[in-house]
């Protein structure tokens, strides 16, 4: 556990969050990122976040906006460092 685990899912939620609330935001994909959203605030709810909750969030957000196609992904499959949903709502 490390403190960028911690800082990573505070990342998350706060995307998730400003996508939800953006105006191009779809209903039907808000209401399937709160789930994510809710993962990502109980895995940053502690001051060490724990690396396998991380990877849980990660892979929801990642079935999720590939699934939907939300954003274009620059790899085909796992987590990206340049993951574009978080580029696009941070």
């Amino acid at each position: 556990m490390t403190i960028w685990e911690h800082k990573a899912a505070h990342e998350i939620a706060g995307a998730v969050a400003n996508h939800i609330k953006s105006a191009s935001a779809d209903s039907q994909h808000g209401a399937l990122l709160i789930g994510v959203y809710k993962a990502a605030r109980r895995a940053a709810a502690t001051d060490m976040t724990d690396p396998r909750a991380l990877n849980h969030v990660r892979s929801s957000l990642c079935s999720l906006c590939r699934g939907h196609e939300l954003y274009k992904c620059d790899v085909a499959e796992g987590w990206s460092p340049k993951c574009a949903f978080l580029q696009i709502n941070n």
